[in-house]
Order: structure tokens, then sequence, then C-alpha cells
């Protein structure tokens, strides 16, 4: 009975890690997970700017920002 279990759990191929699966990645740069406070509104304004995700709305904020000079703030390329 033993050896009939162990030849059940050896032949499954599901589950664990496989080549190509999963969410796709959204950003070619590695994502920081970091803690900030923010007033309720601009948690429910940010939040609506990223269509239900806070994250993405501070993100698409950010991407968006200019200085005072009308240049943009991040334009997303690396300084040479």
């Amino acid at each position: 009975m033993i050896e009939s279990m162990h030849d059940r759990v050896a032949r499954r191929a599901r589950g664990g890690r496989r080549p190509g699966a999963g969410r796709p990645q959204s950003y070619r740069e590695p994502l920081v997970r970091k803690t900030v406070t923010l007033p309720v509104s601009y948690v429910e304004q940010l939040t609506t700017f990223g269509v239900g995700n806070l994250s993405e709305g501070i993100r698409l904020l950010v991407e968006n920002a200019y200085t005072s000079t009308g240049k943009l703030w991040f334009d997303g390329r690396p300084e040479p």
C-alpha cells in the first residue's frame, strides 16, 4: 500500500515552479516594497487614479509629474 501511494505522488506533475508560469511582470526593473503615510483623501484619489490600485496610482503620479520649469520630473530613462 505504501508503494502505491508513493507512485501516485511521484507521477504528479502539478504545482511548483515552471518556466513562463505566473503573472507577467509589469515593469522592467524590480519593484521595492515601502511603507508610506498618506492622508485618507490622498489614498482615495490615488486609488482612483490607479483604477483601484493605490501603488499603480502613485507610480502614475510620479510618471506624470512635472517640475516647476515644465520638465518631466521622471522620464523613466536612466541618465548616461
